[in-house]
Formats: structure tokens, C-alpha cells, sequence
């Protein structure tokens, strides 16, 4: 007979009254005997679980509670975890935070049998949820510029995460270029490229893969080309003939010069030419004919006060533009007459000759210069006269000035007086009013100035245009420019055509100005210090800037007191530079300064993000957004503002 149940216990069989014990006999009575078997219910006991599986913080553990309970509703649900609970531990690589969600019962029950009792066991599953830490890494890429030999490996792959620009700048100063070479040619030319440096393309490539965001910063290798011997005639007279264009009076112009260069060849039957060839002989058999003429022209464009620079000549259709070897040439150059307004131009006619050795290269003893009528076109008896050096300068003048009436009574009113050439006083910057106190930055129209965000290349540009001195603005003042991405519809094209004309702005060797780009704190340096031509170059301490393109304008701005470096004493040049910044840069430049809050005035324009009077910038920003009178404080090199005033345009 089967004495046994899930939710019962057996405790023995009963017979007459008696519960019998394990082994007991009971004596015949010669009839039929019942067994009654006795069962007792097993008692009920519950208990409790907690589980929170594997997605849970490492630094935390999940709850235990032995107890045991008479009735379900008993069961308690642990309270030491619950929504203020939370760790920071990784989750695997991640960094972040968990936090604990809360408890859920399980509606399955566990039910364990046991011989004595029936043990139910109830199960709360807890959550953890995880929020990972936004990471920023930074990733480095190497590009040549357009300008670039063909034939040199850009540096190898560099895989490695970087956690920030300035470890990335410092992985691309570790690129060893000392192998960087060549000697391919440039458009049929021989000679060598060296490698220049690296410059860092200011869009950045970016990528996010959930909470990582991956930013590319490319790096443009540049190059210089140093021709190893000329081959052409072009070639020659493009390393011989230059440019020079000045103003008379100060005001700045740009125009496009032309000369005309009529070449003559002559190859001597001597047995050793390159011993020497007497260039000056008056033998005519050694004189190039005129029956050979072969016609170039140049074409340089300039602005006034420019360095010089060299005239790019062509050789018309179907001249041959090849060196011989062993030959000797006589070249009449002299400058085309154009037709620009208030220019003089150069009358000067030039004879210029040379000679080439067995591999049609320039000898250089034979170069020699002569002025004077040409010698196939000149007057008879007319001896030309020698030129010291090896090169040719055509020098223009600009000549214009401007006038202005005179409202002076003392001499009836209406007398013309000429306006004396603008004048830029030795102790001001370059051509920037630094008088009147105008406002040369605007807020956003929301209340914000925002001066923590970097500033564009158009936004200097329209900075530099507003504190220019009217005379200067004036007198520079276009809307034309050869940027491909400065359209003429531009808000800022006023600006970037007229500080580019005045050579305080440039753009980029692809003939763009990337008017939306940010600007780093070198190419703020270099701008600013272009108002200061003769600025003190003595080199500034920063540990970093030894090598770099605007080391020297660097070295003015700091040594007129206009840039600050860092606690470690570096500059770095490559920062973006923010708009405050860039205010404070400004009005170092124009010193405009005052000493404390109390120096402004109640009713002055102010920015929800710039409330703070502690923060090192607050006395920058007004300064800069607020057109005001002032007077300069006694005793000092702080001003006080007196009234505001309006702003101009």
C-alpha cells in the first residue's frame, strides 16, 4: 500500500485505538483485523530569494535573508536596495552609472517537498539600469597638400586613441621627417622638395558609436620646391625679373603689371665654351641675331607695399621655350604702359644676357645687366649702361591722395585745402581707432554674448573693420576679392575685401577664406600684430612656439603686452581662441581698460552670460559691447566711463 503524499506526512497504521510502532506484532483473534492508517498534513514555511543575475554593478551584492515565514503575505521585499541606490563601478570598459531600478516578485513559486515540511520559496528579481559616461577620443590622419611631391608615404597609420587635441598635436610633433624628400619633378622642372611643416585642417571628421564620439583631426603636410637648375627661358626670367609697387602717400591699391621680354640666341663655334664666354664683346660674330627674336610676356599682381615680386612670364604660341646648351642669349625687357589710375610706370628698358653651359644650365658669371635703348631698336652711338646684381626690378608708384574742403570761417569757408596723407602716430596700432570707445561686438539678440564660444575668421575680420580709423577704412575700403568663398552678397564681404586689400587678412593656398571657420590664437596674434609693422620681434619665452609659422608675430603681440601665455609656459598656438579672448586681445591692442565694475555705468547693455563680476572676463565683455564716452582715471592707465553713446554701424 502506497504511504506516501506530497502534502501529507504518514505516521503509522492504527489498530484499535493504537497507533503501532515500527516492529509491533499483533496476535491473531482468528478473524479479519483493520489496519487504519493515520496521516498528519506536513506544515507550510516560506521563504524568500532575492536576484539580480549578472547585469549589476561588480562592487555590489545582491541581498540574502534566511528567515522563515508562516504565510506568503508575510514575506518581506528587501528595502536596503532602491531607487537612491547607485555605483560607479565600470561596466567592463565603461565608465559610468548604475542605478538600481527596484524589486519585482516572480509569480512562479518554487515548491520543495520536503518529508517534514513543505518549504515555498518567493523570488524578487531586481534591476539595475546603466548609463554610460559620454567619452570623447581623439584620432589623428595625415593628408598632403595640393602642393606635394607624389612619390613620399604619408606617416603610417596611427590607430592610437588620443584623449585630447593638444596629445594629438604632440603625437604629430613626434613624426620623425627627416626622410621626407624628393626630387620629383614640379610641371617638367627638376629640383628638390623639402617637407615645411604641418598644419592642422580646421574641419574635423566625426563619428559616434553610442556614448563615444570619435573626432579625426587631419594634419596638411606642406612642402617647398627648390628648383635645382633652370631649364627654360621662362625659368629664367622669372627668377630675374621683379616687381616693386609703392604708395607716395600711404593709401593702398592693387593692380596687374605687364613686360615684355624679346629674346635673341646665339650658339659660338668655340671649342670650350663653358671657359668662359665673353658676353660684353663687341665682336658682332659673338652678338645674337635679331632674325631669331623669340617675344615673352610677363605678368605680375601686386599690392602697394607688398614684398617684391616676381613677374610670371609665358612664351607665346608656338615659341619654343627650351634652353640650348652651350648658347648665349641677349634679352630686351622693358614694362608695358597700362592704363591704371594714379601710377606711374617704369620706363627703364633692360638688356639682359647670359649664357648656358653643356646641360643648358645658366652660367652664372655670365649673367650681366645693362639699361639703355635696345640694341636691335636703340639709337646709334648709344652705349648702354651696366646694372649691379642679377636682377630686374620695374618699380611703380602710386601717387594718389585726397582732398578735402575746409570749413575753416577764418578763410570764407569755401577755400579747397588738401587733406594731409593718413597719418598712423607711432604710439597707436596701425590705423585702428583707439579713441573713441565704439562697440565693435554684439550679443546674440537672446540676451547672450556667449563669450566661452570661439570666434569665425569672418567675425575678426568684421571686428578689425569696425575699429579701423575712418580716414584708413576709406581710403582701403572694396568689396572685391579674389576668395572663392567671400561672395559679393557676403554680410562680411566689406571686411574681408578691404583688410585683405590692406594685407592684414589672407586666406588659403586653395583660394578660399573659410569665412566659418574658428580661429586659433597664432592667426589672432598675427592679424592683430599686422597693425604694428615695426612691433619689437625680440622672441617671446613661450616653450612652444620655436617653430612655428607666426612665431614672430607671436613675439610682438607679447612683447607689446597684448597676448599672455599659460601656467607651464606654453602659448599654444594651435587653440581655438574664444570671443572673450579675443576682446581681451582687442582691447590691449586699443587700451581700453577699466579697473572695476564700479568704472561702467547701471544702464549699460548686459548679457545673461556675463553677470558674474568675478569672472576674469566680465570687465572685457562690457568694454567691448558697450559704445561709451570716457576719461582716463588720475594717476592711472585705467579709464572710467562718463556716458554711453551710440553705436554705429
Amino acid at each position: 500500500m502506497e504511504t506516501s503524499s506530497q502534502n501529507y506526512k504518514f505516521l503509522g497504521w492504527v489498530y484499535e485505538n493504537e497507533l503501532l510502532k515500527e516492529g509491533s506484532t499483533i496476535k491473531a483473534p482468528n478473524k479479519d483485523i483493520t489496519l487504519t492508517a493515520k496521516w498528519e498534513k506536513k506544515p507550510v514555511v516560506y521563504k524568500v530569494n532575492y536576484d539580480w543575475g549578472t547585469f549589476a554593478p561588480s562592487d555590489q551584492t545582491c541581498p540574502t535573508n534566511g528567515n522563515s515565514y508562516e504565510t506568503e503575505a508575510a514575506v518581506p521585499m528587501d528595502t536596503t536596495f532602491n531607487s537612491n541606490s547607485t555605483s560607479n563601478a565600470n561596466n567592463g570598459e565603461q565608465k559610468g552609472l548604475w542605478t538600481f531600478s527596484g524589486w519585482t516578485k516572480d509569480p512562479t513559486i518554487q515548491t520543495n517537498y520536503g518529508d517534514d515540511v513543505i518549504t515555498k520559496t518567493i523570488t524578487y528579481k531586481g534591476t539595475w539600469t546603466f548609463e554610460a559616461k559620454p567619452v570623447t577620443n581623439y584620432k589623428v590622419a595625415y593628408k598632403w597638400a595640393d602642393d606635394s611631391p607624389k612619390d613620399v608615404d604619408l606617416p603610417a597609420k596611427d590607430d592610437t586613441i588620443y584623449d585630447s587635441p593638444e596629445a594629438v598635436l604632440a603625437a604629430v610633433n613626434k613624426v620623425d621627417t627627416t626622410n621626407f624628400k624628393s626630387t620629383e619633378p614640379k610641371q617638367g622642372i627638376a629640383g628638390t622638395w623639402t617637407f615645411k611643416d604641418w598644419t592642422e585642417y580646421p574641419n574635423h571628421e566625426t563619428s559616434t558609436n553610442g556614448h563615444v564620439t570619435t573626432i579625426t583631426i587631419t594634419y596638411i603636410g606642406s612642402w617647398n620646391f627648390t628648383p635645382s637648375e633652370t631649364k627654360t627661358i621662362t625659368d629664367v626670367l622669372n627668377s630675374l625679373v621683379q616687381k616693386e609697387f609703392e604708395s607716395q602717400y600711404g593709401y593702398s591699391t592693387e593692380g596687374t603689371f605687364t613686360a615684355t621680354a624679346k629674346v635673341m640666341s646665339y650658339r659660338p663655334e668655340i671649342n670650350s665654351y663653358t671657359d668662359g664666354v665673353n658676353v660684353s664683346s663687341d665682336n658682332n660674330t659673338n652678338t645674337p641675331g635679331t632674325d631669331n627674336t623669340k617675344t615673352f610676356t610677363g605678368t605680375v599682381t601686386l599690392k602697394t607695399g607688398d614684398t617684391k615680386q616676381p613677374f610670371t612670364f609665358s612664351a607665346g604660341e608656338g615659341v619654343d621655350n627650351v634652353l640650348e646648351p652651350y648658347t648665349h642669349y641677349a634679352v630686351y625687357i622693358s614694362e608695358d604702359k597700362g592704363n591704371l589710375s594714379k601710377v606711374t610706370y617704369d620706363t627703364t628698358k633692360y638688356i639682359l644676357d647670359f649664357a648656358t653651359g653643356a646641360n643648358s644650365e645658366v652660367l652664372p658669371k655670365s649673367i650681366h645687366i645693362w639699361t639703355g635703348e635696345d640694341i636691335a631698336e636703340g639709337e646709334e652711338g648709344k652705349e648702354p649702361t651696366p646694372v649691379e646684381g642679377t636682377t630686374i626690378t620695374f618699380q611703380n608708384i602710386y601717387t594718389y591722395k585726397r582732398s578735402h574742403s575746409s570749413g575753416d570761417s577764418g578763410n570764407g569757408g569755401g577755400k579747397k585745402e588738401e587733406k594731409p596723407t593718413v597719418e598712423i602716430k607711432d604710439d597707436d596700432a596701425l590705423g585702428l581707432n583707439n579713441t573713441d570707445h565704439f562697440a565693435y561686438i554684439v550679443g546674440y539678440g537672446n540676451g547672450e554674448v556667449r563669450p566661452q564660444n570661439s570666434i569665425t575668421r569672418a567675425e575678426v575680420a568684421a571686428i578689425f573693420f569696425r575699429l579701423l580709423e575712418d580716414d584708413v577704412r576709406d581710403a582701403n575700403y572694396t568689396r572685391q576679392n579674389k576668395f572663392t568663398d567671400v561672395s559679393n552678397d557676403a554680410w562680411y564681404c566689406s571686411a574681408v575685401s578691404t583688410l585683405s586689400a590692406m594685407g592684414i587678412i589672407s586666406g588659403y593656398p586653395d583660394a578660399t577664406f573659410r569665412p566659418n571657420a574658428s580661429i586659433t590664437r597664432a592667426e589672432f596674434a598675427a592679424i592683430a600684430t599686422r597693425f604694428d609693422v615695426n612691433g619689437d620681434k625680440t622672441p617671446a619665452s613661450f616653450n612652444d612656439i620655436a617653430d612655428h609659422w607666426a612665431k614672430d608675430e607671436i613675439a610682438v603681440a607679447a612683447n607689446n603686452g597684448w597676448v599672455n601665455g599659460y601656467e607651464d609656459g606654453s602659448f599654444r598656438p594651435q587653440n581655438k581662441i574664444t570671443r572673450a579672448e579675443t576682446m581681451s586681445l582687442v582691447n590691449r591692442v586699443l587700451n581700453r581698460n577699466p579697473e572695476t565694475a564700479e568704472d561702467l555705468l547701471s544702464d549699460m547693455i548686459t548679457f545673461t552670460d556675463n553677470a558674474d563680476t568675478n569672472a576674469w572676463y566680465y570687465l572685457v565683455v562690457q568694454e567691448a559691447t558697450n559704445s561709451h564716452y570716457n576719461t582716463s582715471k588720475e594717476n592711472s592707465a585705467y579709464e572710467k566711463w562718463t556716458g554711453l553713446r551710440k553705436t554705429l554701424d
